[in-house]
């Protein structure tokens, strides 16, 4: 019985030769202990490992091209979104924001940078640094 189960030679050599025509191999790292996790995983979802990442990995692009998507839409190009996050008035952006809070605060840093832009936040940040240091009269 156990003869039967056998792959030949030439069976091993056709299956290698449809995969290397047919699909892209990438070789995935993950952490000790997270294997085993994943079969689990993958199991529950009558799935193999690969069709599991495979299909994890095309849902998250997906979901990460929709959420981009609008903002593409919106803006253009990567240029356009570039010259609209230039176009905010540093003294506006300097207005509304906590130039006291925002050296320090890494959440604030990253909320100012989703509303505002990267561009702005630096200039904020060389702004807030330069501020003296002491009470407002």
């Amino acid at each position: 019985m156990a003869e039967d189960n056998k792959v030949s030679k030439a069976q091993q050599k056709a299956v290698n030769k449809y995969v290397k025509n047919n699909y892209d191999r990438i070789n995935v790292t993950f952490p000790k202990g997270r294997k085993e996790k994943l079969r689990e995983h993958a199991k529950k979802q009558n799935e193999s490992v690969n069709a599991f990442i495979v299909r994890s990995v095309s849902e998250t692009m997906e979901r990460d091209n929709q959420i981009q998507e609008p903002t593409a839409a919106h803006a253009g190009s990567a240029q356009s979104r570039a010259r609209q996050m230039d176009s905010v008035p540093l003294e506006d952006a300097a207005a509304k924001a906590d130039l006291k809070r925002l050296p320090n605060d890494i959440l604030y840093q990253m909320d100012i940078a989703k509303a505002l832009g990267t561009d702005v936040l630096a200039k904020l940040l060389e702004k807030a640094r330069q501020q003296p240091v002491g009470p407002k009269e």
